[in-house]
C-alpha cells in the first residue's frame, strides 16, 4: 500500500491489523505518532500500550489484545520488533505463531494491533506471509517521484521556506538519497532543509543557495566510500571508487580523501566520548552540526583501533604509490578487500 494511502487508512481506523516495517525509520517513527492519536490524551495510559522484546509472549499479547478500552471507541497497541519476523523467536514458539495468528483473525473490534519492526524482516517467512494477507501493510522502503516531492514541498512548507517547483525538483537531484544504494534517509533530507531554513529568512530559495548549503558530491561519494567500508560492503565501496574515478578524482585525491575522513571520524568519537554535545563538537572543529551528526554515526561502524590502523594503512599506501610499489586504483582496491 501506498504511504499516503496507509496513513489515510490508519487515521480513519479502517482496520484492526497494521503491519509497518522497513529501512525508511522516518516513515516509521511517523505511523507510531499517528498512532499516539489513535486514542484520547486522557485516556492514553489506559488505552495505548507498547509491547516490545523484553515482554513479548503470547499470553501476555492475548491479554493485552482483550483488554477493553476505557471511556473511549478503541485501544491501540504496538507490538514493536518481533524477532519472530528476522528467524527464530527467543519468546515465541513455531506452534504459538499459529496460534497467535488464528487468534488475530477474531480480535475484537474495540482493538487496533499494530506491527511495527524497525529492522529488516524476513518476507519468506510463514508467519510474515500469513500476517501480511490479514493486515494493512506498509512497506516503508524509500519514496519515489510523486511521493518524495510531495514529502519535500511539504517539509519546506511546514517550515515556511519559499521555494517554487523546479527548484523544489533541482533540490531532490540534487541529493543522494533517490540512488538505489544510497545511505541517506528522510532525516538527512530534513536535516538538509533544516539547514536551508537556517540560512534563509523570506528569500525565494534558489540553485545558488542550494549549490552553497549542500554537501558538495565530493563530501557524498567520501560518506558512501567509508559507509560501504564500515559496514563489509566491498561491492558498494567498489562501486563509490569507480565512481568517483569516472567523476575525474585521482586515486591519490581519493586516498587524501579516505585518510582525512578517518581522522575526522577519530576526532569527532573521542569528542564525543568526552561528553561533547555535537554543537560544541562542531564548534571544535569547525563543522555545521548536521555534518557532525553524520560522522559520529558514521563513527559506530569502527572501533578506535580500527580507525587508527586504517589511517596507517592510507600512509603505507600513499608511500608505495609515490614509491612506484604498487598501481594506484590497485592499492586502494585492497585497502577495500582488506577491511570489508
Amino acid at each position: 500500500m501506498e504511504y499516503k494511502k496507509f496513513k489515510s487508512d490508519l487515521k480513519e481506523k479502517k482496520s484492526n491489523i497494521y503491519l509497518v516495517y522497513g529501512r525508511e525509520t522516518f516513515l516509521i517513527d511517523e505511523v507510531l505518532n499517528i498512532s499516539r492519536k489513535l486514542v484520547n490524551e486522557a485516556t492514553k495510559d489506559f488505552n495505548y500500550q507498547i509491547i516490545d522484546e523484553n515482554n513479548i509472549s503470547l499470553d501476555y499479547i492475548k491479554s493485552s489484545i482483550e483488554t477493553l478500552p476505557l471511556m473511549d471507541d478503541k485501544r491501540v497497541i504496538i507490538i514493536k520488533d518481533m524477532d519472530v519476523f528476522k528467524g527464530s523467536s527467543k519468546f515465541i514458539s513455531k506452534e504459538e505463531e499459529e496460534l497467535l495468528l488464528k487468534y488475530l483473525k477474531n480480535i475484537p473490534s474495540e482493538t487496533i494491533v499494530i506491527f511495527l519492526s524497525y529492522f529488516k524482516v524476513d518476507k519468506r517467512k510463514k508467519f510474515f506471509k500469513d500476517l501480511k494477507k490479514i493486515s494493512k501493510e506498509l512497506d516503508c522502503e524509500k519514496l519515489k517521484d510523486d511521493e518524495l516531492f510531495s514529502w519535500v514541498k511539504k517539509k519546506f512548507k511546514d517550515n515556511k521556506i519559499n521555494i517554487d517547483n523546479s527548484n523544489l525538483i533541482y533540490f531532490i537531484k540534487n541529493q543522494d538519497y533517490i540512488e538505489k544504494d544510497s545511505q541517506k534517509t528522510l532525516y538527512d533530507l530534513e536535516n538538509e532543509i533544516k539547514k536551508i531554513k537556517d540560512f534563509v529568512q523570506d528569500d525565494l530559495v534558489n540553485k545558488e543557495i542550494i549549490d552553497k548549503l549542500m554537501p558538495k558530491k565530493s563530501d557524498t561519494d567520501i560518506f558512501k566510500f567509508v559507509d560501504a567500508i564500515g559496514n563489509k560492503n566491498p561491492n558498494l565501496a567498489l562501486k563509490s571508487l569507480n565512481d568517483m574515478i569516472d567523476d575525474g578524482k585521482s586515486p591519490l585525491m581519493i586516498l587524501a580523501m579516505v585518510s582525512r575522513q578517518f581522522r575526522l571520524i577519530l576526532q569527532v568519537k573521542e569528542l564525543s566520548s568526552y561528553g561533547y554535545s555535537n554543537k560544541v563538537i562542531g564548534q571544535k572543529l569547525s563543522l555545521h552540526i548536521f555534518v557532525v551528526s553524520k560522522v559520529l554515526k558514521q563513527s559506530s561502524n569502527f572501533s578506535a583501533n580500527m580507525i587508527l590502523k586504517i589511517i596507517n594503512e592510507c600512509l603505507e599506501i600513499d608511500y608505495s604509490i609515490k614509491n612506484g610499489i604498487i598501481k594506484d586504483k590497485i592499492a586502494l582496491e585492497l585497502l577495500i578487500s582488506k577491511y570489508c
